[in-house]
């Protein structure tokens, strides 16, 4: 007599295989794509995090990749605005290709150049932005000179201000020794005045104003 007996609950047919069980957690790397492209991408992680995410999403079936994908389409965002950014600061700097100051604006202090025209500084006050035009329009200032302190411990601005001074004051006597303007200019200068600012950038700029309060119309003769 034939019998047939199925097989045990529990249990595949003979000749027959259980799938392997599928893993159910959230990937871990779809929320790292998420958490780093809500920070800006973080140099690139939540692209790198976010294909990682996906392919083992498709191998594993595990949760996550809304997160993945997410964290792909916030990168997308953060760079397309940098984009943006970096376009509309092109296209609104007072410089032109060479570099030359060619219409009114503002800098950053330490992106002045040597021969740049400037305005609104005040003794005493502290600057991180300035105005700058050409210096065929009228202007306080002009920056004739810059040098980077040496390396090492912020020495307190006494020290900073002092020799600021000194350099500043040689720079100019030789750049303008010939001009026939050099008895009517005041020396100034800009310089990191606190630790935070010594350590990002140590530059000094050696700037001449007219002594009188006077504005300036063109470069400083030489």
């Amino acid at each position: 007599m034939n019998v047939n007996q199925p097989p045990p609950q529990g249990f595949p047919p003979p000749g027959q295989f259980a799938p392997p069980p599928q893993q159910q957690g959230t990937n871990g790397f779809a929320i790292a794509a998420l958490i780093t492209g809500i920070l800006g991408g973080v140099c690139g992680l939540a692209i790198v995090f976010g294909i990682i995410a996906l392919v083992q999403i498709n191998k594993t079936g595990q949760r996550g990749r809304g997160f993945a994908i997410a964290g792909l389409v916030l990168t997308a965002v953060w760079i397309g605005l940098g984009v943006i950014g970096a376009v509309a600061g092109i296209a609104n700097s007072p410089r032109d290709s060479s570099g030359e100051i060619t219409s009114s604006g503002s800098e950053s202090v330490t992106r002045l150049r040597a021969g740049d025209c400037v305005g609104g500084i005040e003794d005493g006050k502290r600057l991180t932005e300035i105005s700058v035009s050409p210096c065929a329009q009228a202007h306080d200032g002009e920056v004739i000179s810059q040098f980077d302190l040496p390396k090492g411990a912020f020495p307190g601005e006494p020290a900073v201000a002092k020799e600021a001074e000194i350099r500043c004051t040689g720079d100019i006597q030789r750049a303008l020794a010939t001009s026939p303007m050099l008895d009517r200019l005041q020396i100034s200068y800009l310089y990191p005045d606190n630790k935070k600012d010594w350590d990002r950038d140590r530059g000094i700029t050696c700037l001449v104003f007219e002594a009188s309060g006077a504005k300036l119309t063109g470069s400083v003769p030489r």
